[in-house]
């Protein structure tokens, strides 16, 4: 558990590099970009992103256990 609001850099900071790791979204991206061209890949990447930050968001407020349990 995340003892109190001065470990939060740290759970953001696991967060954003999570979400660059390679996986099904980089695959999205890159399919995006070379299919349609760069506007759509980075549409796509902040898509991603967004997507992200809503998880990494529910995560930090405990929705996620609700969710899982």
């Amino acid at each position: 558990m995340i003892d109190g609001i001065h470990h939060w850099p740290m759970f953001v900071a696991a967060g954003l590099l999570l979400n660059l790791t390679p996986g099904a979204d980089m695959a999205l991206v890159v399919r995006s970009a070379a299919a349609q061209g760069a506007r759509a890949g980075a549409a796509a990447a902040l898509g991603v992103g967004a997507g992200c930050g809503v998880h990494i968001g529910a995560a930090a407020l405990g929705l996620s256990a609700l969710l899982a349990g």
